[in-house]
């Protein structure tokens, strides 16, 4: 009778999932892989060099644990971005060249498509930037604890990546 119970388990399944994507066939067959994967990539934000860690603190606790630009204090969504790239050179993991930003406004610092004016501190966006969730960003004056000179080396170079758009 176990058998029975056993084979009509597997055809109801069978049944239950026929027609549905690959995508549920695949999650399924390696569920255990997938969650494994995805509890992995929840801790990954946390694993980073010995000394990205202490940046990335020193940051939380200069920025209060918030994005120097929008506010926000998901700790997930945050990152310690260099102004100046991380070389291994132990000078540019100074907290004086960092900011703390949400995830995708790093991606975008990095991608030069939008830096801060060190004369005013208002943010400039590059004319890549059309979407008006950015946009409403264009001129706010951002309170950071960046350096002068590193911020000024940013700045130039997203005005010159800017000119070639």
């Amino acid at each position: 009778m176990a058998l029975v119970e056993s084979r009509a388990a597997e055809l109801h399944d069978e049944v239950r999932y026929a027609g549905q994507s690959d995508w549920a066939g695949e999650i399924r067959e390696h569920k255990e892989d997938v969650l494994r994967d995805l509890a992995d990539r929840r801790l990954n934000w946390r694993k980073a060099r010995p000394v990205q860690a202490e940046f990335r603190a020193s940051l939380f606790d200069l920025y209060g644990g918030r994005c120097a630009l929008t506010g926000c204090s998901v700790p997930e969504a945050l990152e310690a971005a260099h102004v100046l790239p991380h070389t291994g050179d132990p000078f540019r993991d100074r907290p004086e060249n960092g900011l703390l930003l949400r995830r995708d406004l790093h991606s975008m610092f990095d991608a030069m498509l939008w830096s801060i004016d060190p004369d005013n501190n208002k943010v400039r966006l590059s004319k890549q930037v059309t979407d008006r969730s950015f946009t409403a960003f264009e001129g706010k004056v951002i309170d950071h604890k960046v350096a002068p000179e590193p911020l000024r080396v940013h700045f130039i170079q997203f005005q010159k990546a800017d000119t070639h758009v």
